[in-house]
């Protein structure tokens, strides 16, 4: 609950899109605290996938959350 960085790039992610889980665990309850997330050199290419998958980070609409090149 305490990661602030994740670097996941380099991983060939052509989607961020999960099946709808019940596990009833909060995907903003898993990160509350991440503050940079790097998606460099994924093959990523919805930019509406993207921010709609990870709107529930706390800072998902921050500059500085996302390097993605």
């Amino acid at each position: 609950p305490n990661l602030e960085e994740l670097e996941f790039g380099h991983n060939r992610l052509r989607s961020l899109h999960q099946p709808a889980a019940d596990s009833g665990v909060s995907p903003a309850s898993i990160l509350p605290k991440l503050a940079r997330l790097n998606l460099e050199a994924n093959e990523l290419g919805d930019w509406y996938e993207i921010v709609e998958e990870l709107a529930f980070l706390p800072g998902a609409l921050s500059p500085s959350l996302f390097l993605l090149f």
